[in-house]
């Protein structure tokens, strides 16, 4: 799935770059495939409780409704002109559990709008900044591959894979990378299943739900989360919180842009598939991997 994520770092890093660059002439770039009239969406606890927000980008004059599981509203068929909006969510109503264990909850968001808009969703953590493009429901699918960003730090390990239904009756197995089953559950529209492992503190190795999969009979949509992926000497926490593409969306050919500044960054490629090659080209160096 890490193709997919790839994929869909590189997109949200191009959709910010148009942005930039044409902004001043009143102007707004998507990606089709981000597009969509009705979302779902969760975020995950955190070590370092952040301020979380979503943000929607539109295009098209039209009225948005945001609204938590509970009933409560962030936007009851609001107008919103062209342009970029963000809201602060509560985060007593949009947190999953922090339990460690495998439990259904009550904890998502659900985003309908009468146009095509885009929507992110945004971590302020302490010293770090993470956001995720949330895909429409008319993207998700059924069958995911996860990646999970490795923890290195000292402190309490969690990873999460959160699944959100869109669908009553929508029935979810997650397997780990041997292929054995470690947990399901049945769900009904708009709930979160979240799926949890752990480690004490210092321990090794670090916790990596990568190639775990998802799989059931609707369209879903899965969150990958570590709670502290790596802890800053100065005592903040770096959040990873990404929603995974669906498998259909995986491909033989990428490209990929890092503008991030950090010196430690890496590509993560993972096979869906027995006897696949890859080759990593940089300029004219081509390299099996």
């Amino acid at each position: 799935m890490s193709l997919n994520y790839l994929q869909n770092k590189c997109i949200k890093a191009a959709i910010a770059a148009v942005l930039l660059c044409i902004s001043s002439f009143g102007g707004y770039a998507q990606n089709s495939a981000t597009e969509g009239r009705d979302f779902y969406l969760v975020f995950g606890k955190n070590a370092y409780p952040p301020t979380c927000k979503i943000r929607y980008v539109v295009t098209k004059t039209c009225y948005i409704t945001a609204q938590y599981k509970d009933g409560t509203y962030i936007d009851n068929n609001v107008q919103y002109t062209p342009g970029t909006y963000e809201k602060t969510v509560d985060l007593t109503k949009c947190y999953i559990s922090t339990t460690l264990s495998s439990t259904v909850m009550d904890k998502g968001i659900r985003v309908t709008a009468t146009e095509n808009i885009s929507l992110y969703a945004i971590n302020l953590a302490s010293l770090s900044t993470d956001a995720t493009t949330v895909l429409p429901v008319s993207n998700l699918g059924n069958d995911y591959t996860v990646i999970s960003h490795d923890t290195d730090n000292s402190i309490a390990r969690i990873a999460r894979i959160a699944v959100v239904a869109t669908a009553n009756n929508t029935v979810v197995t997650i397997k780990n990378s041997a292929g054995t089953t470690v947990s399901s559950a049945s769900l009904s529209a708009g709930e979160v299943y979240c799926y949890v492992e752990s480690a004490a503190n210092g321990s090794a190795p670090s916790i990596n739900l990568t190639g775990y999969t998802v799989e059931s009979n609707y369209n879903v949509a899965v969150f990958s989360m570590v709670d502290c992926g790596k802890q800053d000497p100065n005592g903040g926490c770096d959040v990873n919180f990404e929603q995974m593409w669906p498998a259909n969306t995986a491909g033989k050919n990428f490209f990929i842009w890092n503008i991030s500044p950090s010196d430690n960054d890496k590509v993560v490629i993972l096979a869906l598939d027995d006897a696949t090659n890859i080759t990593v080209k940089v300029g004219a160096n081509s390299t099996p991997v």
